[in-house]
């Protein structure tokens, strides 16, 4: 399911790239508005999803189907009660003359209320999935959506731009809540306040709810003060930006899932009281994570670059936000598995002061930065530096519980930025300099040929230097050996993978 959404991924690029290129950078921050306002209203339930999907199996743990019962039909009549709150204050906010600076018209309003709508919907019956454990119907359905939404959104923005742009978006969720209905052969909830219940079930999902939203929201506070204080236009020149840094995460996606059930699974073999058992996880497993993070984010970047020079022209000064971004980020992604260490010992508390912390801290630097006048490159500055802050107090904490000494982690923390410093060098100069002079030549189709000249040369020479670095930083664990059976692996998967294929082709001619 992996490769599916790495496909899907590189599928949605061509519809990224058309839609920021007809909408251009002022409609494009207007999309990335109504986007989070989606997602800020989606926020109402509070954690009782996360309560479903939790408590749901514990009771069926238990044999006690009613508990279970009673637990789903809870969560849905809350949730239920919190949705209608949420597109009801949108409607007041309208009424009252909240338009987020002119983003917000009665159409608009009537499509976003029916996608939040269909979102809300769509988000309770995949939580009742993973409560039940039909986790086949949410992996079907996102690989149909992946490829779906792509197709139908190219020919929507092309003919209405803005607001084919968002009927895309309600189709594609009225569809997600159609297949999940006929799949789940139309389950039946029932209408049941239960005041103490919901506020039991509250207090159990909120926690896990808060943890997992938290590391989504520095980038939407940084949204919420540019839409406050600039104007549309640099609201879509830095989601663009942020575009960029959400390519890795799918491409780690599976070794992320991996690594977590292992650490749950020794977890649980040999406790949590003593954590010399989570070494392994700081290791060299954890050096070929980062190189390989390292890796999709410098490729992304330099992809994009070239995106950016010959077809997305209007974005060219989201060049620089970008590796700012990219400096932090690639720290950022370091703090992964050590996050997976904090959730399984029991100390998300800690995990969540420390990003509140650095959220609070992001709010503040992107306001002064704004007033002080460096605009877009302070807020991505101030995002860039939170990601730093967490990264280095996530570190921290786990390596001195792990190592028992702060010196593991100052030595950790002095390699990571040391390597992301080194490699956003080399790409800020691969933007400015051209091994195949590409953005001078006359016409788009020529312009793209010779600057996926350049992206090739570019992507060789940074390869190198990538694998070098991380290879010498890290010698004493002879990345190499972590990196063979790996490599040994992916290369068996894609011959057979190549072999069935041709099989098929093969029987198919002579049937």
């Amino acid at each position: 399911m992996s490769f599916a959404i790495i496909i899907g991924k590189v599928f949605s690029i061509p519809s990224a790239i058309i839609t920021a290129k007809l909408l251009g950078p002022s409609l494009f921050g207007v999309l990335a508005i109504l986007n989070l306002i989606i997602q800020y209203a989606g926020y109402t339930h509070m954690g009782l999803l996360q309560s479903l999907s939790r408590d749901v199996p514990i009771a069926y743990g238990k044999g006690d189907k009613r508990e279970a019962k009673l637990i789903k039909d809870t969560v849905y009549t809350g949730f239920t009660i919190l949705s209608a709150f949420a597109v009801l204050a949108l409607w007041i906010l309208f009424i009252s003359g909240v338009t987020f600076k002119g983003v917000l018209d009665f159409p608009v309003l009537i499509l976003i209320s029916l996608i939040l709508i269909a979102n809300r919907v769509i988000s309770f019956l995949k939580s009742y999935i993973k409560a039940e454990g039909k986790f086949m119907i949410i992996g079907r359905l996102n690989l149909i959506i992946k490829f779906f939404t792509p197709t139908l959104n190219i020919p929507a923005v092309l003919l209405f731009k803005l607001k084919g742009v968002l009927f895309a978006l309600l189709l594609t969720e009225a569809i997600s809540v159609a297949y999940c209905l006929i799949r789940l052969k139309k389950p039946k909830f029932h209408f049941r306040l239960k005041i103490r219940k919901t506020l039991q079930l509250l207090k159990t999902g909120s926690l896990i709810f808060i943890n997992k939203i938290s590391d989504g929201i520095f980038w939407s506070v940084d949204l919420m003060i540019l839409t406050a204080m600039m104007s549309t236009s640099y609201v879509g020149l830095y989601s663009i930006a942020m575009s960029v840094m959400g390519v890795v995460l799918p491409f780690s996606q599976a070794i992320n899932m991996t690594v977590y059930r292992k650490m749950m699974v020794d977890g649980g073999k040999f406790g949590v009281a003593s954590k010399k058992h989570f070494r392994k996880y700081t290791e060299g497993l954890f050096a070929c994570h980062l190189l390989f993070n390292s890796l999709a984010l410098g490729f992304s970047i330099l992809i994009y670059t070239v995106i950016i020079k010959t077809i997305l022209i209007k974005y060219i000064d989201s060049l620089p936000i970008i590796i700012i971004l990219g400096f932090g980020y690639m720290i950022y992604t370091s703090r992964l598995f050590l996050s997976f260490y904090l959730n399984i010992t029991n100390q998300l508390g800690k995990r969540l002061v420390i990003i509140l912390s650095a959220l609070g801290l992001n709010a503040i630097l992107d306001y002064f930065l704004i007033v002080k006048g460096y605009g877009l490159k302070g807020v991505a500055f101030a995002c860039s530096f939170s990601f730093l802050l967490i990264s280095v107090l996530i570190i921290g904490i786990s390596f001195k519980q792990i190592y028992g000494t702060l010196k593991s982690a100052f030595s950790i923390i002095f390699k990571i930025c040391s390597i992301s410093a080194i490699l956003m060098g080399i790409i800020s100069a691969f933007s400015r300099w051209e091994v195949i002079e590409y953005t001078s030549r006359l016409g788009i189709y020529s312009k793209v040929l010779w600057g996926m000249a350049d992206l090739t040369v570019k992507g060789f020479i940074f390869s190198l230097v990538c694998v070098g670095i991380y290879f010498l930083f890290f010698r004493k664990y002879q990345l190499y050996k972590e990196l063979k059976p790996i490599i040994s692996y992916a290369w068996y998967s894609f011959t057979n993978r190549l072999k069935k294929g041709k099989k098929a082709v093969y029987e198919g001619e002579y049937e």
